[in-house]
């Protein structure tokens, strides 16, 4: 099953949300991570399914971090935080992306999305009927 745009997370005291934005290249909107720091809610950053690559420490053999992936947390914390995070905030934000990575990876399409087949099955698996008429 999915995540749902209603599930939302916690790492200490940052707060994780996710939902859907409409983004330049994409003709759909796109899943989307929300971090923000509980004492202030109204200070948000988005991270789009299709940047979250940006935020992978691991090179692509596994056995070394990814420097820039750190600075750009940096960037987000500063954003969330103000402009001068300390290395733990900077670091629960990785954590934060790291671990919510796979939440935001199984976000459902949107329903404009869907196509009428897709609704049509979903719902028979629920036990609803269908009847063609012509």
């Amino acid at each position: 099953m999915g995540t749902k745009i209603t599930d939302s997370g916690k790492k200490g005291d940052l707060r994780i949300a996710f939902g859907f934005k409409k983004l330049a290249d994409f003709s759909m909107p796109q899943p989307v991570m929300y971090l923000y720091a509980a004492r202030s809610p109204q200070v948000m950053v988005d991270i789009p399914l299709p940047l979250l690559y940006l935020f992978d420490y691991r090179d692509k053999d596994k056995k070394t971090g990814d420097p820039e992936a750190l600075s750009r947390c940096k960037q987000v914390a500063e954003v969330v935080y103000g402009a001068f995070p300390t290395v733990s905030e900077t670091h629960r934000v990785l954590d934060a992306i790291t671990d919510f990575a796979t939440d935001l990876k199984n976000m459902p399409l949107g329903a404009k999305a869907r196509g009428w087949d897709s609704v049509q099955q979903h719902l028979e698996t629920k036990g609803y009927d269908f009847v063609e008429h012509c």
